[in-house]
């Protein structure tokens, strides 16, 4: 029996361990010049947001366009869609280069002295931020009663079995 809790115990905690996740968001907020057109100035933020499984340990990460769950980009003539996001750690502090693509470019560069992607914390630097958060859990949901149902017959069944077995 005592097998049986610790296993459970150990399940328990590996369950509530996989539900770890952090949120990278990055926003900056600026006039900003189409390379395709350099008079064509716009305003507004550009940004964008990740959630990983859990903190940047490498020093220099890539964030592809399929990871990205939230893009800002300035509306603009141009058909600008989210580029590469690149997460760089320095000794000193934290690198974003977070650049767009097709039909103009934008990007960004921006340092932030001091920041680290291993921890919770926000960062600023000018007009730009980002921001390590460990998002919300999910709402607990209440079990339907047919999943109460088996849960008493599995533990009659299991009680029963056990009271056999003594007999």
């Amino acid at each position: 029996m005592k097998r049986f809790g610790f296993s459970l115990f150990v399940f328990l905690l590996s369950c509530a361990a996989s539900n770890a996740s952090v949120t990278y968001t990055f926003a900056d907020n600026q006039a900003w010049e189409q390379s395709a057109d350099p008079f064509s100035v716009i305003t507004g933020t550009l940004g964008f947001s990740v959630t990983l499984p859990d903190f940047i340990t490498d020093p220099f990460m890539d964030i592809f366009p399929d990871q990205i769950s939230n893009c800002l980009i300035p509306v603009s003539s141009w058909n600008v869609t989210c580029g590469v996001a690149i997460l760089d750690q320095t000794a000193t502090g934290v690198y974003v280069d977070m650049g767009t693509s097709a039909g103009g470019a934008l990007s960004d560069d921006v340092f932030f002295a001091g920041a680290t992607l291993t921890q919770f914390g926000s960062y600023s630097f000018g007009n730009a931020s980002l921001v390590i958060t460990d998002p919300p859990d999910p709402p607990a949901s209440i079990p339907e009663p047919a999943t109460w149902g088996l849960l008493c017959l599995g533990l009659g069944l299991f009680s029963w079995s056990r009271t056999v077995r003594r007999g």
